[in-house]
């Protein structure tokens, strides 16, 4: 399913905000996109999330597509680290770009370049000297 970049954006923000901080919804203003934005009515009319009471909430479906999108900007993420030895912020900003252009297969063949990366690597815990996350790249998330 090809979305647009700001879609792909609040299903990013929305997936990581339910699987990974067990919240059931999140707030239109933590989002930092305006409630009329196009992107909410492409979402919605896809039938990825629901608003409700100035709440968002990720529909199953979009749970899916949102573990997509997480799944190709933590890819790109490696490859900007481990591949072109990029840092900081600057490897946040291209891994946010590039992101947007894998797709089904191409992101298959990063993950297999990449040696089938079991963890990733977030450029904040990268910057802080932390440990890395443990979710599998290559497989789907149990």
């Amino acid at each position: 399913m090809k979305l647009t970049e700001k879609a792909e954006e609040i299903l990013e923000s929305l997936w990581i905000d339910v699987e990974e901080e067990n919240q059931s919804f999140t707030d239109i203003e933590k989002l930092d996109v305006p409630a009329g934005d196009p992107a909410f009515c492409e979402l919605t009319q896809l039938a990825l999330i629901e608003i409700r009471d100035g709440r968002i909430y990720l529909r199953p479906e979009g749970k899916e597509e949102g573990r997509k999108i997480v799944r190709r900007y933590r890819l790109a993420e490696r490859l900007m680290m481990d591949v072109f030895n990029i840092r900081g912020e600057q490897a946040k900003e291209k891994a946010c770009q590039f992101e947007h252009l894998l797709n089904e297969g191409v992101d298959t063949k990063v993950c297999t370049m990449l040696n089938h990366p079991e963890t990733y690597l977030p450029v904040s815990a990268v910057s802080k000297q932390e440990g890395a996350g443990t979710w599998g790249l290559c497989r789907s998330p149990s």
